[in-house]
């Protein structure tokens, strides 16, 4: 009997790895939200969007990383406005995907993320926004925390 539980066990944690990897591409271009058309490869161009909790989240911090890890943006320091708006500068020759992770300086709300699968068109904008469905979708992505695809880009990155 504890072999069948244990054969089924592994079909079970095989099935929901093997869904995840369905699902990536799907929850990716949900996620991604119209601003223009898309493209992979090299970025030029500008990322903005809004971070909501039900509610703007103003003054939250904003930081967003390429394909590379490193961070995508002409800007040292991005802060969401009043309305939890934000923009960012790409620096040129950065590389989709684009990982955006909002923090509350206050405290008071878990960290967002927002997902941009593809760059820009060339000299274009796309929009990404951050919201607690955002976080939880690429939550999901991730085996439950969006945080770990901060270091874990293999989930969102279609070249690997």
């Amino acid at each position: 009997m504890s072999t069948r539980l244990d054969t089924n066990s592994r079909a079970a944690t095989a099935g929901a790895q093997h869904a995840r990897l369905l699902l990536a591409p799907i929850c990716a271009a949900v996620l991604a939200a119209c601003g223009g058309g898309g493209s992979s490869g090299i970025a030029t161009g500008t990322l903005s969007g809004t971070a909501a909790v039900g509610a703007a989240l103003a003054n939250a911090n904003v930081a967003i990383t390429d394909a590379e890890k490193a961070n995508a943006c002409v800007q040292t320091t991005i802060v969401t406005t009043a309305v939890g708006g934000f923009t960012c500068s790409l620096i040129p020759g950065v590389k989709a995907p684009f990982l955006v992770v909002l923090t509350d300086p206050s405290g008071g709300h878990a960290p967002l993320v927002g997902l941009a699968p593809v760059a820009p068109a060339a000299g274009g904008s796309l929009v990404v926004n951050a919201t607690p469905l955002t976080t939880a979708i690429l939550g999901q992505l991730a085996g439950g925390d969006a945080l770990a695809l901060v270091d874990q880009r293999t989930l969102i990155d279609p070249a690997t």
